[in-house]
């Protein structure tokens, strides 16, 4: 019995001039003319390695990071304009009277509303823009081209897909921040023993449960309607932790070494704004590339409306 090929371009059964997307469980609508050569099969391959995933999401923003880097500017722009809400929101909900008390809180209506709006602009954006830059990595990863207005605008049409997603796993992000509480008071309490105990719990709680939800971070843009991405991630961390964490810290190791040259850069003038912003960009751009291949990595699906939206001719 023959195995069912994976999605990608393939003859159009019905018209030999065409090609057809194959989803990977029926044909679609979408043609292409035979005017050049379907994409190769190494650009729609899933990396196997830790290095591999690294270098080829290295690769695939090379290829197109004029798009990449547009989306993921608006992304932080989106994020930037939440934060500026909710200090403001904060600035506006404190009194400071010349004591030595420090400042006192105060109701404010106005720093509520901001707040409100921050927190619904940050929702917002993630989203947005979850789909659109799953959606832009995809078509890149098949060697297909979309343009930065046509992911936004898949990204708006699925929002609804992306938002409880969202809001779940900053809860549990929340959630899991919350568990080095009690790290900390085992050691203050147990002296010695505490603090061994707290940093053999914390080091699993970093290795493990820090990369799965990085992990869910992508599945929340890319999985189909009704996947529960937490628990997939979870389950993935569970069964080969290096695999999902491999990635990661070797992306954050170069995340941090792209960030101190982003430092030493920012020391000269003008320039170095510039240069810290695009560095920036780059880091964001290329961990979310990660973040993708890894998803691909654990056997996450990718949503049918993605596969149609990268197939589009």
């Amino acid at each position: 019995m023959s195995s069912t090929p994976e999605a990608g371009w393939f003859d159009d059964p019905e018209h030999p001039s065409q090609y057809r997307y194959w989803d990977g469980n029926e044909w679609t609508a979408h043609r292409s003319p035979k005017q050049s050569p379907p994409p190769p099969p190494t650009s729609s391959s899933i990396p196997t390695s830790a290095t591999e995933t690294v270098s080829a999401a290295f690769t695939l923003f090379g290829q197109h990071w004029v798009s990449l880097l547009g989306l993921a500017a608006i992304a932080m722009l989106g994020f930037a304009a939440a934060a500026v809400a909710f200090v403001i929101g904060l600035i506006l909900s404190f009194d400071y009277p010349n004591t030595l008390t420090g400042p006192d809180f105060v109701f404010s209506p106005i720093g509520v509303v901001l707040w409100i709006v921050a927190a619904v602009g940050y929702l917002g954006v993630f989203a947005v823009m979850g789909p659109a830059f799953q959606a832009r990595i995809e078509a890149g990863r098949i060697g297909q081209s979309r343009s930065v207005g046509a992911c936004i605008g898949f990204g708006t049409r699925n929002w609804k897909r992306t938002l409880w997603r969202s809001v779940l796993l900053m809860l549990t992000f929340f959630a899991s921040y919350l568990v080095l509480i009690p790290l900390v008071l085992l050691a203050i309490v147990l002296g010695a023993l505490g603090v061994f105990v707290a940093i053999v719990l914390g080091f699993a709680w970093f290795v493990a449960v820090v990369p799965a939800l990085t992990l869910a971070t992508a599945g929340v843009g890319i999985a189909p309607t009704g996947a529960n991405v937490i628990s997939q991630a979870l389950s993935a961390a569970r069964k080969d932790w290096a695999l999902v964490s491999g990635a990661f810290y070797l992306a954050y190791l170069l995340v941090i070494g792209l960030g101190i040259a982003s430092a030493v850069v920012g020391l000269i003038p003008i320039l170095g704004i510039f240069a810290n912003l695009a560095i920036s960009f780059v880091s964001y751009t290329v961990f979310v590339i990660v973040q993708h291949f890894q998803w691909l990595r654990v056997g996450g699906e990718v949503d049918p409306a993605i596969a149609e939206m990268v197939g589009t001719a």
